[in-house]
């Protein structure tokens, strides 16, 4: 299932290895302070999925919800359904042959893929220090890309690189580079970064009661 978590994290062609020396590295703190700004985001998304055995990538289609600091819901609608609900350090995964629950804080590499995504859309600077080495890069038409490598050995066994691109608080693309060679990179559309989430919509979305009783303490 390490797959199927990488894959929560996934994103869109870059190129890869260390960024270039003009990285504005200090305009990092800024952006992660306008993250902790959204009240709520959801977003269409489009993954497509390289493993090196296939010839083809394979290419998923649903929906991403994050409702702040640390829930994040990411349904799968095509090909088949599936979802990856987290919530804190609760990580369930269902699909057509069952539920998969997953405590992070017994998973370090598991939780370093989430943290890769999650730390950033929180503007959690401390999550995104504690597993990666992370440069920001301004681009010349007014948006950004972040890049990350591991900077824990057993993380750095399993990713290579990840990186994050948008404009101020929204997410157009990421990217997900394994050690093996795979690949996974999406691309995200109709982006709302002020989504209001009812205590309904949380139940909904993310199919726990406990959810409804207010953010984890992390």
């Amino acid at each position: 299932r390490l797959a199927m978590v990488g894959a929560f994290v996934a994103g869109a062609a870059f190129p890869t290895g260390e960024l270039r020396a003009q990285d504005a590295s200090a305009d990092l703190p800024t952006l992660l302070a306008r993250f902790r700004t959204v009240q709520g985001l959801s977003a269409r998304f489009r993954e497509e999925k390289f493993i090196a055995l296939l010839e083809e990538p394979l290419v998923s289609e649903g929906v991403l919800h994050f409702v702040p600091p640390a829930r994040i819901a990411r349904l799968v609608e095509r090909p088949a359904s599936a979802s990856m609900v987290l919530d804190g350090d609760a990580l369930r995964l269902s699909d057509a042959r069952g539920t998969q629950r997953i405590d992070l804080q017994r998973m370090p590499i598991v939780r370093a893929f989430v943290d890769a995504f999650r730390a950033v859309l929180a503007g959690d600077g401390a999550a995104l220090d504690r597993s990666f080495r992370t440069r920001l890069r301004r681009e010349a038409d007014g948006g950004w890309t972040l890049g990350r490598s591991p900077r824990v050995r057993a993380v750095a066994r399993a990713i290579r690189w990840v990186e994050l691109a948008g404009r101020d608080v929204r997410i157009t693309r990421l990217r997900i580079i394994e050690v093996s060679g795979d690949e996974s990179r999406t691309v995200f559309t109709d982006v709302d970064t002020a989504r209001a989430y009812s205590t309904a919509d949380v139940h909904r979305i993310f199919g726990a009661r406990s959810l409804m009783k207010g953010p984890r303490p992390r």
